[in-house]
């Protein structure tokens, strides 16, 4: 079955028949940049683009880990969603508890991880930055970003890595450290090997 996506030459994506672009096409950025008033401004799905579920409508067709991490990202959407609705409202309380509900679907989300470089990466950073925190409580704009984050893995879960870093820099940029803790002492270890050699 032909796809019914085009890549045209200048790099845009057409929905239209392969021989003539239609009017509508998406312009593909290699790169994606966020400010914290983009990770604030969290909006909905363009105006004329297509959802994951109308792309994906014919779902027991699909491998079984696809479906798990579509389900599960759904799922984690709600609960982020969920915690930013109590922080808008102080109900701090609440607010946590759906990000340890969140923080409760990372293990299954990244057994899924073979359906994408990019949707492992980023799993990875996010169930890290939970586990990083320790239990102290989230900011709003830690929250929006994992809102943030929740919404881009569903939509585009076959990410190439490239986008999966841009991605984690973002929960970066807000405070999460999104590495094992571990890890900072092994690149110290190795730092200290390689000053005597």
């Amino acid at each position: 079955m032909e796809s019914p996506f085009k890549i045209i030459s200048n790099g845009d994506v057409s929905t239209g028949p392969s021989e003539s672009p239609s009017k509508t096409q998406i312009r593909v950025s290699p790169t994606i940049k966020y400010s914290r008033a983009d990770i604030d401004d969290i909006g909905d799905k363009a105006e004329g683009s297509v959802s994951i579920d109308e792309l994906y409508s014919e779902r027991e067709a699909l491998s079984i880990a696809f479906n798990t991490a579509l389900s599960l990202s759904q799922e984690g959407i709600v609960l982020a969603e969920e915690a930013k609705k109590h922080m808008k409202e102080e109900d701090y309380f609440a607010a946590d508890d759906a990000i340890v509900r969140l923080h409760a679907l990372m293990p299954e989300m990244f057994a899924c991880r073979d359906i994408g470089e990019g949707y492992g990466a980023i799993i990875g950073a996010l169930m890290f930055s939970l586990e990083n925190k320790q239990g102290d409580p989230l900011n709003k704009h830690q929250v929006n970003a994992i809102l943030r984050v929740m919404r881009k893995t569903r939509s585009s879960p076959f990410m190439g890595f490239d986008a999966s870093v841009d991605l984690i820099m973002m929960l970066d940029d807000v405070g999460f450290v999104t590495e094992p803790r571990e890890f900072k002492h092994y690149a110290a270890w190795l730092d200290e090997g390689e000053e005597h050699e």
